[in-house]
């Protein structure tokens, strides 16, 4: 999202994030996930949806598990907000819903010389905010998002992935900006997470078909 990237680049600035204030304005987000991810049934990261061969019968089963941002991301200040349920944006940097292109099938091979030296830190993310002593409803509180596809390959899996939809609205911290940033040196990237109210969580195939949507209530 280009608002992350703006609060990112005030934070190292030092500077105040002067955008238009994003509280109240509705989104939604659609990432692909599992491009070309190898088939295993090895417990995945939290905030990062993936899948894995069905673990009964034939098919692929997706899976999300949201990850526990409250202590990492609410301070004392935050007398709003009780709990904070995080997703991660995969390739941010990425503008479509497809899976990327490996260097092999790019007409734009990879040049050696600035070949990476490491993979890149998760930067982007979303918190589902919950307020104190508000409805529990839409709370996962360890709980994975899941879904069993029957008739899915999973060598087809993956090469063409599955679409992770998030829509809500944004809200605010306690100093009233959705956005929220950190950084733990002068170089490195900033970690900036946008505050939200989700209503809809939903599993996608990689043209758009939906597979299973979660709303609260």
């Amino acid at each position: 999202m280009q608002a992350l990237d703006r609060a990112r680049s005030a934070f190292a600035a030092g500077r105040p994030d002067t955008a238009e204030p994003l509280a109240g304005r509705r989104f939604a987000i659609r990432q692909t996930f599992g491009c070309r991810q190898a088939a295993t049934s090895a417990p995945g990261e939290d905030g990062v949806a993936r899948w894995a061969p069905a673990a009964k019968g034939e098919g692929v089963d997706i899976s999300l598990v949201p990850a526990d941002w409250t202590g990492a991301l609410l301070t004392k200040d935050d007398v709003q907000w009780e709990a904070a349920e995080g997703f991660w944006l995969t390739r941010p940097w990425m503008r479509t819903g497809d899976c990327p292109v490996s260097r092999e099938e790019s007409p734009e091979p990879q040049d050696p010389a600035i070949a990476p030296l490491a993979s890149p830190p998760r930067t982007d993310g979303v918190a589902a905010m919950f307020e104190r002593e508000g409805s529990r409803l839409g709370r996962r509180d360890g709980k994975a998002f899941t879904f069993t596809v029957r008739d899915a390959i999973p060598s087809d899996a993956q090469m063409t992935g599955y679409r992770l939809l998030i829509e809500g609205r944004f809200t605010a911290f306690s100093s009233g900006r959705a956005i929220r940033c950190s950084s733990r040196g002068l170089d490195d990237r900033p970690v900036c997470i946008a505050a939200a109210e989700v209503d809809r969580v939903a599993f996608e195939t990689a043209d758009g078909k939906l597979l299973r949507e979660w709303r609260p209530g």
